[in-house]
């Protein structure tokens, strides 16, 4: 191994001990929304002490509500995948009404509310449920977080909808966009 690799590998180390350190003395890391200590030491585990060479992949996990009838509420679960922890950076959608062609000037913006909850934490990704054009981007411009979340191998995510809409049905494609980060070996 090279110099540069070691020296890399040191600063990666210091870099997340100090981190810890902090959470340890205010009890919470900083952008993590009052989340216990144990979540921080997850999240350094998972970000900060990722070291170079570690593998990284981008990932998109998906869930397809067939039919969201109007007034109506639906529920998906995600799975992460067991083999690595997922970095959530960006949210997307597409919507359409009973699969008709759309161009950029009739995209279809749903009158429906989102809710993401991390099930091993129990947290939920908003205080309350919000509409999904405020929050999420399409497929060209997705909505870029101001944070990343780590949702931790083998979490379950829960996409909770419900459509707001008095007479509309609509078909609608929840896109989370981010990494899978694999621990060093």
């Amino acid at each position: 191994m090279s110099g540069f690799a070691i020296g890399m590998i040191i600063c990666s180390l210091l870099t997340a001990i100090s981190c810890l350190v902090c959470a340890i003395h205010f009890g919470e890391l900083a952008g993590m929304g009052g989340q216990s200590l144990e979540r921080a030491k997850q999240y350094l585990n998972a970000r900060y002490l990722q070291l170079p060479g570690s593998p990284m992949m981008s990932a998109v996990y998906a869930a397809n509500f067939a039919s969201l009838a109007a007034a109506a509420s639906a529920e998906q679960t995600i799975q992460i995948l067991a083999d690595s922890h997922f970095e959530l950076q960006k949210l997307s959608f597409f919507t359409d009404l009973a699969g008709a062609a759309q161009t950029q000037s009739t995209r279809v913006l749903p009158l429906v509310t989102i809710q993401i909850t991390d099930t091993g934490t129990g947290e939920q990704l908003f205080n309350i449920p919000v509409p999904i054009p405020a929050i999420m981007g399409d497929g060209q411009i997705p909505f870029i977080l101001p944070t990343t979340r780590v949702f931790d191998p083998s979490a379950a995510i829960i996409i909770s909808l419900t459509n707001y809409s008095a007479a509309t049905a609509y078909l609608t494609r929840v896109l989370l966009i981010g990494a899978k980060i694999y621990k060093y070996s």
